[in-house]
Parts: structure tokens; C-alpha cells; sequence
């Protein structure tokens, strides 16, 4: 709960916190321990409260139709037998 209001989400709690003036202090319920604490926690301001997490690396690119196909292995080396008699 923040000042009284059900907060179930992140989403929902940010959209709690940027309807809140910068400086104000609210009353932020949470669970610690099985146990219910009522926390003083000013509002931030909103330059401080989203942040931007870089997108994924693109997928490689796939192998395209026109390049040439590996060449052939060189072939193996003929060993060496040695027989014990």
C-alpha cells in the first residue's frame, strides 16, 4: 500500500509514485518478515524514478543462400601401424 492505496504490481506502484509531488512523504506498507511495517519514504523526483534498460543484442543473421559452402576437410594422415611379435 502506498498512502493507503493498493499497490499489487510494479506497474502499479510507479503509476502511485509518479502521482505523488517530488519531496512529498508517503506512507509505503510492506511485508518484512511476516510482519507488516509502515515505512516515511519521500517521493522521488521523476527523472529519478525511470530509468531505461538497454534493448537485447540483435540475432546473428542467418546464413545467407548465396555464400559458398565450406571447403572439404584435408584428408587424415595414414598411421603408423606397429606390430609386437
Amino acid at each position: 500500500m502506498i498512502d493507503g492505496q493498493p499497490a499489487d504490481s510494479v506497474p502499479g506502484c510507479m503509476r502511485l509514485l509518479t502521482s505523488k509531488e517530488p519531496g512529498q512523504i508517503l506512507n509505503v506498507e510492506v511485508l518484512r518478515e511476516h510482519k507488516k511495517l509502515v515505512l516515511a519514504v519521500e517521493a522521488p523526483k521523476r527523472d529519478e524514478l525511470f530509468f531505461r534498460i538497454p534493448p537485447p543484442p540483435a540475432p546473428p543473421a542467418p546464413h545467407s543462400a548465396t555464400s559458398p559452402p565450406a571447403p572439404p576437410a584435408p584428408p587424415a594422415q595414414p598411421r603408423s601401424q606397429h606390430w609386437k611379435t
